[in-house]
């Protein structure tokens, strides 16, 4: 360091020692998110009627659509009413959980 000559002068070994750093993060980031998102989804078979504040993220055809779980920052299949569009808020109630397909089932009973 007193030098201010570079330790490693093979750069290309380094990056690569820093692309299989990066790619391990992201592998255990997602394995972390999996894990998070499993006890969120044991904590609402707990807890049946869970309610709390969710934004639409996108309306499908026949009123269903998927809703963000402001609460438990988790996504969940929603039964919405008519008019309920994406980026809209309102109260979801949870009505399913199926921890085997990692689904949560929920419908809107409100404004937010």
């Amino acid at each position: 360091a007193r030098t201010g000559e570079p330790v490693y002068r093979d750069t290309g070994r380094l990056k690569d020692w820093m692309k299989l750093a990066e790619q391990r993060f992201t592998v255990y980031r997602q394995l972390e998110r999996r894990i998070e998102d499993h006890w969120k989804r044991r904590y609402l078979m707990q807890n049946p009627g869970f309610e709390g504040p969710g934004v639409v993220r996108r309306g499908g055809g026949a009123g269903r659509g998927k809703v963000w779980l402001e609460d438990l920052l988790l996504d969940a299949d929603a039964s919405l009413p008519a008019g309920l569009t994406p980026r809209q808020r309102g109260r979801f109630r949870v009505i399913e959980v199926d921890p085997d397909r990692h689904r949560v089932r929920v419908e809107h009973v409100g404004d937010a």
